[in-house]
């Protein structure tokens, strides 16, 4: 999975996960990331600090 910055256009981090996500969410403070994933299994991820 991929984050990019929406004014540029640049890809700005990449998680590897080990299945397609289905759906994501950011908690309010845009610290952790949340992800379903196609196989049926949900990951919380750590965003990057200064992102």
């Amino acid at each position: 999975m991929r984050l990019w910055d929406p004014e540029t256009g640049r890809e700005i981090h990449r998680f590897d996960l080990p299945s397609s996500p289905q759906s994501v969410e950011f908690n309010p403070a845009g610290t952790l990331l949340a992800a379903a994933l196609v196989n049926g299994t949900s990951i919380l991820l750590k965003v990057p600090r200064g992102l």
